[in-house]
């Protein structure tokens, strides 16, 4: 694979879809092997997250087994994208229905 096409592949934002009924899991699209969808849960890892990718399995979630405490280094790239999917897209609808709610 050419340098520009491994350039390409990593700024192609990555897919995210809410599983329905679920504030914090999603299946998040794979940069690698397109199609693939890896399942990601927000609320794992004392709200760090897990991932069923290869590198969170491999690489993130014994740090965290061992007692590491959460942060960005112990996430992966479907972890951090699925995160920053909540906080734009789901949170403000959540902010604004509870400020209805408590007016």
């Amino acid at each position: 694979m050419s340098k520009l096409s491994k350039t390409k592949i990593a700024l192609t934002p990555l897919s995210v879809e809410p599983l329905e009924g679920e504030w914090f899991r999603f299946h998040v699209g794979s940069r690698s092997t397109p199609g693939r969808k890896h399942l990601v849960d927000l609320e794992e890892n004392n709200g760090n997250g897990r991932c069923n990718c290869i590198h969170f399995e491999c690489h993130c979630q014994p740090q965290l087994r061992r007692g590491a405490l959460p942060c960005n280094g112990l996430r992966c790239a479907h972890i951090r994208r699925a995160r920053d999917y909540f906080l734009d897209e789901i949170l403000p609808k959540l902010a604004k229905a509870l400020t209805r709610r408590n007016s």
